[in-house]
């Protein structure tokens, strides 16, 4: 026999994040831990609760995967910049840069025309990220 669905209330969808930070705050600060467990105590809650409510595994595996699948992307691109960011920071693309742009440009004024250099390099690569990081 089929376990009926009970809708999840805000105030039980709330307990899993609850209990996440919690654990998370008190590993990181009082144990200064790593936040690995937290995390997985916290989807475990949340997969009980489901549970609770009439779901089957494979139905809250099947939303974790679609999750994973939907926050896949911009995981790797903010990986793929930081990866960029370090190549640039190793190869002293940056230090050049800051050296001959304060060559070039008068330090008065250096701030506020880097500011709208970054904002023309950041609309035209289509990357605030990327120009981010470099700053």
């Amino acid at each position: 026999m089929e376990k009926e669905r009970k809708p999840i209330s805000f105030g039980l969808a709330v307990i899993p994040l609850i209990i996440m930070i919690t654990a998370m705050s008190f590993t990181i600060v009082v144990f200064e831990g790593a936040p690995h467990i937290p995390l997985i105590l916290g989807t475990v809650v949340s997969a009980f609760i489901a549970w609770r409510a009439g779901f089957k595994w494979k139905e809250v595996e099947a939303s974790i995967y679609k999750g994973i699948r939907l926050a896949l992307p911009a995981v790797v691109i903010i990986i793929i910049v930081g990866v960029i960011i370090g190549a640039w920071i190793g190869g002293g693309i940056i230090a050049t840069m800051g050296y001959y742009g304060l060559m070039l440009i008068s330090p008065e004024v250096f701030l506020m025309t880097m500011t709208i250099i970054s904002a023309i390099v950041a609309l035209a690569i289509g990357s605030s990220w990327s120009t981010m990081g470099t700053i």
